[in-house]
């Protein structure tokens, strides 16, 4: 309790001077002559004074520490922040007095609020200012305090695609493949390749089949994306391989005048129908051989070619026979020869006939 006594000349003191107290609500400022005193007693007696005079003093009330702190916001890489403006209760408050309120606060979002603002953290980017409620500023020492704005990385999904391929055919691994599907890419990105390894099913003897997830498929790079703004999940793809391509061989017709011998099987001759990836003939192991009635036939009449010989781990055949004629012999032709073995009929001088086998 503080007083003033002026003039006191006795050896006295005031013991007690009483007060009413300033209410709690009183708003911030000077209330003059608000502290009122009265009824002095101590040590003095006031018949030994020829006036006492009670001055008043005043109240003041100063600010209460007031402390709003912005709420801290995230949002996924690729989106825009929204929520800012006035009108926001995202925030905190410390110091209200007297069951005071603030209602709303004015947001302003700073770096890090933009789609293409990377993964991070951007401290301070979130401002409050301007509250509002049942509460009047000016009772407070207000101190705001800015939150961090926080973008987390997106979710993408980087597929491979599936793989068909013919049995014998060998898959190679290619670490810079453009074959996959990206799910989640933001702001126009994109990926420039990514890493292919192949597993079961991959090598020409794998059988026929389904050999699934065996498309492995990781380390995407170049494009214009950046891998650290992603969660990634890699899936992997299937390889399917299809029943061995069928090669027809097929045995070529062959016609011959009877002369007692078989026909040279150096001389039979077949085509290929089938071959894949550009393959050719000399990418088959073995060789030609001839079978069926034509191989030891001697005397006029068809025969059949059945050809044979050939293998492969990535073909299976089809083989298709063939014909071999024998015609009548030997041929009598007048002054042309003919490579039709068909009888001639032998003219009147005998000096103009040539006997022979047509080639």
């Amino acid at each position: 309790m503080k007083f003033t006594v002026k003039a006191f000349t006795a050896v006295a003191f005031l013991a007690a001077i009483s007060m009413p107290a300033a209410a709690g609500t009183a708003a911030v400022g000077t209330y003059f002559g608000s502290v009122t005193i009265s009824n002095p007693i101590g040590t003095f007696n006031p018949a030994n004074y020829s006036a006492i005079n009670l001055v008043s003093g005043n109240i003041i009330v100063g600010k209460r520490p007031l402390t709003i702190t912005a709420t801290s916001q995230s949002h996924t890489y690729g989106t825009t922040l929204s929520g800012d403006g006035p009108g926001s209760t995202s925030f905190t408050s410390s110091g209200l007095q007297n069951g005071e309120t603030i209602s709303t606060v004015t947001i302003a979002y700073g770096t890090g609020k933009l789609p293409t603002a990377a993964v991070g953290t951007y401290p301070g980017s979130v401002v409050a200012s301007s509250g509002i409620g049942t509460f009047s500023p000016a009772n407070y020492s207000l101190t705001y305090v800015n939150g961090d704005i926080i973008v987390t990385p997106a979710q993408l999904t980087i597929t491979a695609k599936d793989v068909v391929k013919n049995f014998g055919h060998t898959l190679t691994n290619n670490p810079l493949s453009t074959e996959f599907i990206a799910v989640g890419l933001q702001n126009g990105e994109t990926i420039g390749s990514v890493s292919i390894i192949y597993g079961n099913g991959a090598e020409p003897s794998a059988a026929s089949g389904t050999y699934s997830g065996q498309v492995g498929i990781s380390g995407a790079v170049n494009g214009t994306f950046n891998a650290t703004n992603y969660l990634i999940n890699y899936v992997p793809g299937t390889i399917f391989v299809g029943l061995p391509p069928w090669l027809t061989v097929t045995a070529e017709n062959k016609v011959k005048c009877v002369d007692g011998t078989v026909y040279p099987s150096s001389d039979y001759t077949v085509t290929f129908s089938g071959f894949t990836d550009g393959d050719t003939p000399t990418a088959l192991a073995g060789s030609l051989t001839i079978n069926g009635s034509a191989k030891t036939a001697t005397n006029v009449g068809n025969y059949i070619i059945v050809p044979g010989g050939f293998s492969s781990e990535k073909y299976s055949f089809i083989y298709v026979n063939g014909t071999l004629t024998i015609n009548p012999g030997p041929t009598v032709t007048i002054t042309n020869p003919s490579t039709d073995c068909a009888p001639a009929t032998v003219g009147p001088t005998p000096s103009a006939v040539t006997v022979g086998r047509s080639p």
